[in-house]
């Protein structure tokens, strides 16, 4: 009940299931991000890249339930993640984008419509 009067709290847009499609192509314009980064990754970021792609497959294959409300037991690569991969280009706000529909259930603010987050997701390829 907390978590969801936080939610309402802060007016965040609760994902649905016709928004889940896109799951997968945030998590792809992630990777793509991190594969044009100028540095070389570190353990728990290439971690982190694994991580990402286990859950992108479980997610595309409705394996699992979302939101997933946790990073333990497994994924805990997210953790560290958050942090170390801020000095990344364009890393950051697509993070936080991946992080909220997969954990917490909540979608991007202007993800309004369907319509609306087709046409973002594939802006965030040309970030």
């Amino acid at each position: 009940m907390d978590r969801l009067l936080s939610l309402a709290k802060h007016g965040r847009l609760l994902i649905k299931s016709e928004y889940l499609k896109f799951i997968p192509s945030c998590i792809d314009a992630l990777l793509f991000q991190l594969s044009r980064s100028q540095r070389k990754l570190i353990p728990n970021e290439l971690a982190f890249s694994e991580d990402i792609k286990q859950l992108k497959k479980l997610i595309s294959g409705k394996e699992i339930k979302l939101p997933l409300m946790s990073y333990i037991p497994q994924f805990k690569s997210f953790i560290k993640a958050r942090s170390s991969l801020v000095d990344i280009k364009n890393i950051k706000p697509l993070f936080k984008i991946v992080d909220d529909l997969i954990f917490n259930g909540v979608r991007p603010d202007s993800w309004l419509t369907p319509d609306d987050a087709e046409r973002e997701v594939k802006s965030y390829f040309t970030l």
